[in-house]
């Protein structure tokens, strides 16, 4: 549904707090790896969807990327690139795929977290996002 139809969700998400609650509980259940989220942590996330009116346009990133021609998704990133690779998240891109489109330097498998793995294993995604880019701390000064 965010890849091909993301504004048909929208519309009705942006119109029922109780439809919108049930849409990101829904998927902050399938797309994670069974953490608990608490009360108020599912109220935060869901308030800061419908007190900006945002919902739509945090899926329709999905249908844009889906739309990316075959000829630009061949090009390779030469920056340096490093993934985390989380058990649960919904997509989890081949070794060989990672070479083949990134100048890949470092991936990982933590232990824990899916989609959501920021929010679900906040500790843990500090500790990555550290360790990739303590090798470049110094050079750029």
């Amino acid at each position: 549904m965010h890849r091909t139809k993301p504004q048909t969700a929208a519309v009705g998400l942006t119109d029922s707090p109780a439809g919108l609650a049930a849409w990101i509980v829904e998927k902050m259940r399938s797309w994670s790896d069974g953490s608990f989220f608490t009360e108020d942590q599912v109220l935060t996330n869901v308030m800061i969807y419908w007190l900006t009116g945002t919902i739509g346009s945090s899926m329709r990133m999905y249908r844009a990327n889906a739309a990316i021609p075959p000829a630009q998704l061949a090009r390779r990133v030469e920056v340096p690139s490093g993934f985390a690779l989380f058990p649960a998240d919904i997509v989890r891109p081949p070794r060989a795929w990672l070479d083949r489109t990134a100048n890949t330097v470092r991936v990982t498998e933590p232990a824990r977290g899916g989609h959501f793995a920021a929010f679900e294993e906040p500790e843990l995604y500090a500790a990555e996002l550290r360790e990739f880019f303590r090798p470049y701390r110094g050079a750029a000064r």
